[in-house]
């Protein structure tokens, strides 16, 4: 018997490793992503989920990575298992040019990688499906791929030789026996012989099919079952990319229509204050137009209404269908009409009476005359004087006890000590001293001061020169300038004046307006600039500007001399003389004790009230009477 071992076939045990990825991120400890950016930027990590199931190749959880959509960011996976000889994996949802390299090592550890696989998008998106077999004598150690927008990657495996070999035989048994005779004995002899040989078993088709396509696909699939799977998948992916590119396109659109709304509420801020868009804008004011339209149709109704009951009321007061605006213009002109013909029989009673008590024709009144002083007659005569000047008399209650008692004291009187009488006068000589030295520098001050500018006109001078000039009379006091020639006093006259025409044309400095308010005395910084204002119409006023400093200087022994006095003192030399005119221009029915006009400074006011009131009365009274 023969027995024969034939191997069918012997081969080395290779182990296939799949990453399927779950909920946890990777199911395989060997597996690691040690980098995912070529700049270390964390921001472009990566997520392990199932958003994507089902979509660009996925079957479940896969890795997503450059979910921002960076450029040039790499991701990269290393193996801690040793002797790979294959990887594979799938890319899907690909829309710009990538690229992959591979890492491999020799039996020594020495490193190195192919050349980088590079993959162009024409349009769309694509999906990839990689695998890469080591040289001989090479195993794979990591793998890098490069990416410039949001892919996925999934199905990730690796093969590797675990160490042992494997081996199929068959045995056969054969027997053979060998016979030798002689003539003294037969010897039989029996022996077993065991060939083994090695016959090898063809594949079938669909064996060679299933190692041809896994080593191309990493599946165990027939030619038939590739061809399926591939036009399903292929069927799949193009309904993605078409979803893809309508979701894209749908994206684009929603993302210009944004820029559109932005734009125009960018603009209807800039026209309305609103941001809106131009359909919101529309509908707002078309709302607005509508209620605005509403309202006006109820404000019409409503004034219609109340113009209405205004016409009944008044017709029902009056007998006459009229507004309260017409009822009132009727009865002012009414009123107005009265008043004229009151004031016309007035005017003719008044007008009789003077033919009656003097000859107007003697008086040779131009009519414009004898009109105005008829005016005043009526005028005095509708005022009631003793009320204006009311003189009310103190009454003061005193009560004198029955007994008077007169305590006289004796009033004791220290002699006076000489030393200290001396000291006294001493004191009083050293303080006039003081004064008349002061004055006479400062006199001095402003003679120099003039004769620095006395080739120069003086309504040439600048203003900070004018206020130089005025600062020193200050110092000096307007009523000590009697001590300064005729040529330095004519200036100071022009410029006190210059300084009045200065503050009407241009705004004085608080600074400037203090020096004026000190020339002329004033309490109130205020009464500068209505002094300014009264000049131009004000023709007392001018002329008291003018001799201010004339007459202050003559009148340096009264007290607090402002312009005011001045004012008083012309307009009642004017009444004096018997200024008709003085006379005639008063209106009686604006004097008014407690408030004299607002264009009067201050001062002013006081001493009109004062001097100025009180004489004007007198004045027309006295005329009256010499007409009566």
């Amino acid at each position: 018997m023969c027995f024969i071992a034939v191997p069918i076939s012997a081969f080395a045990v290779e182990t296939q490793v799949d990453e399927p990825f779950d909920e946890n991120g990777f199911t395989q400890s060997t597996i690691s992503v040690t980098n995912w950016s070529l700049s270390n930027d964390t921001t472009t990590s990566y997520e392990i989920n199932n958003t994507w199931a089902g979509d660009y190749g996925s079957t479940g959880y896969s890795i997503n990575y450059n979910i921002n959509s960076v450029s040039n960011r790499m991701l990269q996976i290393t193996f801690s298992e040793n002797d790979i000889t294959e990887i594979g994996f799938k890319v899907g949802a690909v829309n710009y040019e990538w690229h992959y390299n591979v890492f491999i090592k020799d039996a020594d550890g020495n490193s190195s990688n192919p050349d980088w696989v590079t993959y162009s998008i024409a349009s769309g998106y694509q999906d990839f499906d990689e695998s890469y077999t080591a040289p001989e004598g090479y195993t794979i150690w990591r793998i890098e791929m490069n990416f410039s927008d949001y892919v996925l990657v999934d199905d990730l495996y690796y093969v590797y030789d675990d160490g042992t070999t494997a081996t199929t035989t068959t045995t056969s048994t054969t027997s053979s026996t060998t016979t030798s005779t002689t003539t003294t004995s037969t010897t039989t002899t029996s022996s077993t012989t065991t060939t083994t040989t090695t016959t090898t078993i063809p594949k079938t088709q669909d064996e060679l099919e299933i190692e041809k396509n896994y080593a191309e696909t990493g599946l165990y699939e027939t030619n038939d079952e590739r061809a399926e799977r591939e036009a399903k998948e292929k069927a799949e992916r193009e309904a993605r990319e078409e979803a893809i590119r309508i979701e894209k396109e749908k994206a684009e659109q929603e993302y210009k229509d944004g820029l559109e709304r932005d734009r125009q509420r960018d603009k209807n801020f800039e026209e309305t204050g609103i941001r809106e868009t131009d359909a919101q804008r529309q509908e707002r004011e078309e709302l607005e137009a509508k209620l605005k339209a509403e309202e006006e149709e109820r404000l019409r109704l409503e004034e219609e209404r109340l113009i209405q009951e205004e016409k009944d009321k008044n017709f029902a007061e009056t007998g006459i269908y009229e507004l309260d605006s017409e009822r009132e213009a009727r009865e002012l002109k009414e009123y107005e009409e009265e008043l004229a013909r009151i004031e016309a029989e007035k005017e003719a009673e008044i007008q009789r009476e003077l033919e009656e008590s003097i000859d107007l024709e003697e008086l040779d009144l131009p009519e414009e005359e004898v009109k105005e002083l008829i005016d005043t007659i009526q005028e005095i005569e509708e005022q009631n004087l003793e009320e204006v000047y009311v003189i009310e008399e103190e009454v003061i209650d005193v009560e004198i006890p029955e007994e008077i008692i007169i305590i006289i004291e004796e009033e004791v009187v220290e002699p006076i000590k000489e030393d200290i009488v001396e000291e006294i006068i001493e004191d009083d000589i050293d303080r006039d001293v003081v004064v008349e030295n002061t004055t006479e520098v400062a006199i001095e001050e402003v003679q120099e001061v003039i004769e620095n500018i006395k080739e120069v006109e003086v309504d040439e001078l600048e203003t900070d020169e004018v206020i130089e000039v005025l600062t020193e009379v200050v110092d000096v006091g307007v009523e000590n300038l009697d001590l300064v020639s005729e040529d330095v006093l004519e200036v100071i006259e022009e410029v006190v004046e210059q300084v009045i025409e200065i503050a009407q044309e241009e705004e004085l400095t608080e600074e400037q307006i203090e020096v004026v308010a000190e020339v002329f005395n004033f309490e109130e910084k205020e009464d500068v600039e209505v002094l300014a204002e009264a000049v131009k119409t004000d023709s007392t006023v001018a002329k008291a500007v003018d001799e201010f400093v004339e007459r202050a200087i003559e009148n340096k022994d009264v007290e607090d001399y402002t312009l005011a006095d001045v004012q008083t003192e012309i307009a009642f030399e004017s009444l004096v003389s018997g200024d008709f005119s003085v006379i005639i221009d008063v209106e009686l029915d604006a004097i008014n004790l407690a408030n004299i006009s607002n264009d009067m400074t201050q001062d002013t006011k006081e001493k009109a009230q004062e001097v100025i009131l009180p004489t004007v009365i007198v004045n027309i009274v006295s005329f009256v009477r010499r007409f009566s």
